[in-house]
């Protein structure tokens, strides 16, 4: 298996991802310079959280600045459980970003 180049950094924040007009809510477990690994939940089945799909992806640093990017889905697992309905795990390569972003990663030792 090929080893990464760059190194993933916990973050455990929430987020948004917008995606085919719709918001759901979100939790980034992991970024770095490249990628995000991050979780999304809904009640009903999501067409649109796919791989090779667009989506935007907002979340607050820990200074409280926004942080708006474009990532494009790379991998989904996607668990339905009877309580919480769908749940999608998601690998997302990040397409554009700010210079907000590159900041928060330096401040996580990236």
């Amino acid at each position: 298996m090929e080893k990464r180049k760059t190194g993933r950094r916990d973050s455990g924040v929430d987020a948004k991802i917008s995606s085919s007009g719709k918001v759901f809510r979100a939790y980034v477990e992991n970024m770095c310079e490249r990628g995000i690994h991050g979780i999304a939940a809904s009640k009903e089945p999501e067409i649109s959280l796919v791989p090779h799909e667009t989506i935007g992806l907002d979340f607050d640093s820990p200074c409280g600045k926004e942080i708006s990017m474009q990532c494009l889905i790379q991998w989904v697992h996607i668990n339905k459980t009877p309580i919480h309905g769908y749940t999608y795990r998601m690998g997302m390569q990040i397409i554009e970003h700010s210079p907000e972003y590159e900041g928060v990663l330096k401040n996580m030792g990236a």
